[in-house]
């Protein structure tokens, strides 16, 4: 499966996500695993993040992208 996204979305890395949003991938990973993102939209994720965490509209982009991507290529 081949999964597009903005550049700039896969160039940022796991220290940089932390520095601005307080928790890693891997953490974000566990947040939404237990919200059960694995059923859900990237649109969706995205609501929940900023919803839920406060997180504004780029990073929770970033963070659901890369979530996805990372079940993708699993």
């Amino acid at each position: 499966m081949t999964v597009q996204t903005n550049p700039r979305i896969r160039s940022v890395g796991n220290g940089e996500v932390k520095d601005r949003t307080g928790l890693g991938l891997f953490e974000w990973q566990g947040a939404l695993d237990a919200w059960n993102a694995n059923n859900r939209s990237v649109r969706d994720a995205m609501a929940h993040l900023q919803h839920t965490y406060g997180l504004n509209r780029f990073w929770a982009q970033v963070i659901a992208t890369r979530c996805m991507l990372e079940r993708v290529s699993q």
